[in-house]
């Protein structure tokens, strides 16, 4: 398994009575050649905190390739970096 890619962007609601300091960080994780999507949902939940509760984590996943995406916590993109590396190289 590994990372493709690591993006963030920041997402703005299309409700015009928002300013642009309501934007929403989204972060977004692309993994490859997974052998198990359980695994590494564990893996994530491990490091992000429970869905639900301590994030708002999606998980989708189409064969060897899963993305993951949250807008909380949000962190920097060397953060995020971190965070995946040592999630997935224990």
């Amino acid at each position: 398994m590994r990372v493709e890619s690591i993006e963030q962007e920041y997402m703005t609601n299309s409700d015009e009575n928002l300013t642009n300091s309501e934007a929403v960080l989204v972060t977004k994780v692309i993994f490859e050649g997974v052998d198990s999507p359980c695994i590494l949902s564990r893996l994530m939940i491990e490091a992000l905190g429970r869905p639900g509760k301590d994030n708002d984590m999606e998980f989708l996943n189409s064969g060897e390739r899963c993305i993951v995406v949250w807008t909380h916590p949000q962190l920097s993109l060397e953060a995020t970096q971190n965070l995946v590396n040592s999630a997935i190289f224990k």
